[in-house]
């Protein structure tokens, strides 16, 4: 996230991954029209790597007003703005999703780029200008 454009979230590592914060005390349940363009931001920022819940998983089952299944989806969902564009994908900028990928620029070439790696600019290039096409997800080169 570029800091000058949201001061307001803070990311700090852990030991055992990120936590991120937008503003002093985040607002679970801001109300429509009054949300933060950084939650908007960090949503998209994680939103590749959010947890799929699988049948009968949900956030919680106890108590009255309980999370079920498509609750738990809708809450999960609450801040994307439309479908997750995973391609194209440009030089020097990481990858969505894990897959397949391949650039006009380099044809009958195929190259795998895990999530989060960055895509590389063919030779020649300027940086970010080359742009990859996602071929098929894929968790590894040989799949």
């Amino acid at each position: 996230l570029a800091r000058h454009l949201y001061p307001d979230v803070v990311i700090t590592p852990y030991s055992n991954g990120l936590m991120i914060r937008a503003g002093q005390y985040p607002d679970l349940t801001p109300l429509p029209g009054s949300v933060p363009e950084s939650y908007f931001a960090i949503n998209q920022l994680i939103r590749p790597i959010r947890v799929i819940p699988r049948e009968g998983h949900s956030l919680h089952f106890y108590g009255e007003g309980h999370f079920n299944s498509t609750s738990t989806l809708a809450w999960y969902a609450r801040y994307d703005r439309g479908p997750l564009q995973v391609t194209p994908l440009r030089g020097n900028h990481p990858a969505l999703v894990s897959g397949i990928w391949q650039t006009d620029s380099l044809p009958g070439q195929q190259y795998f780029f895990a999530q989060g790696a960055t895509a590389f600019d063919v030779e020649g290039a300027e940086t970010g200008t080359t742009v990859w096409h996602l071929i098929r997800e894929a968790a590894n080169m040989w799949e």
